[in-house]
């Protein structure tokens, strides 16, 4: 096992809820659905055929149980594209609900791991907002960049908010209450600069999957919410200086609905 970082055992003490066999129902769903795995699926699908491989090699960054990077080798199997997936994470039971004797299994921290290899294809979706520091996220995407091929490319589906004035509301809101901690979210306005500092020199949106649409109610599910942190983060939403898009109070608690845009990167 490679180092894992303090920012990373933090979250998963704070996903400790979800961890495992009940991933897939987290979010109601929202990351085992197939409609949501078919758009990023359908985002790669032809930059991938550009790179002209009839073999390549695949790695899922914080990938969980790795349905998505299945889902993915599978569609391009059936378009005579073989591949071998490799996905890394930092959790051993999301690791071990993968049942794939086929697929490489690495327990690591994308922010210190080294896998002496290169990789085709570097996929992730939902997990660079984890890292709640820019220089970290930013430290991350070096070695995503680090681990690709010359030719290779990083697929990208992130949580993020329109605007960097929502973006900064909800890293407000998330960071207000340990059960959750912090997050750093993208927004449309940062994400250029951010890939920048990381040293990409192309970024390009090829893509989106359905929006995220947070209440509350999930929040308790997944985090053990009491009245108290409802009431909490309403009174956040109501002092904000800003006047959110996608972030709302409701008569029962609140919204936050998150934007999904696919990125691709090269190096």
């Amino acid at each position: 096992m490679q180092k894992i970082t303090k920012i990373s055992k933090n979250n998963l003490e704070t996903d400790k809820n979800v961890l495992g066999k009940n991933w897939n129902k987290t979010y109601n769903s929202y990351f085992s659905d197939t409609t949501n795995i078919n758009l990023f699926i359908k985002a790669c699908l032809p930059h991938i055929k550009k790179l002209n491989k009839k073999k390549i090699e695949i790695l899922y960054v914080a990938g969980g149980n790795g349905l998505l990077g299945e889902k993915l080798i599978l569609s391009l199997k059936k378009h005579n594209i073989k591949s071998e997936l490799t996905l890394l994470d930092i959790s051993q039971k999301q690791l071990d609900e993968n049942k794939n004797p086929k697929t490489k299994k690495v327990l690591a921290d994308i922010l210190t791991c080294d896998l002496c290899t290169k990789f085709d294809l570097i996929i992730m979706r939902s997990s660079l907002d984890y890292i709640y520091k820019e220089k970290l996220q930013v430290k991350a995407l070096k070695n995503i960049k680090k681990h690709l091929t010359e030719s290779g490319l990083f697929i990208n589906c992130c949580a993020a908010m329109p605007t960097n004035k929502d973006r900064d509301l909800a890293d407000k809101i998330y960071a207000s209450n340990k059960l959750i901690g912090k997050r750093h979210f993208q927004s449309k306005e940062s994400i250029s600069e951010l890939y920048s500092k990381a040293g990409f020199k192309e970024l390009k949106l090829i893509g989106k999957s359905n929006n995220m649409k947070l209440t509350e109610k999930e929040h308790i599910e997944r985090y053990d919410f009491t009245k108290i942190e409802i009431e909490k983060i309403q009174k956040i939403i109501l002092k904000s200086k800003v006047q959110p898009k996608n972030i709302k109070i409701t008569k029962t608690g609140y919204l936050l609905d998150f934007i999904f845009p696919i990125y691709l990167a090269k190096k």
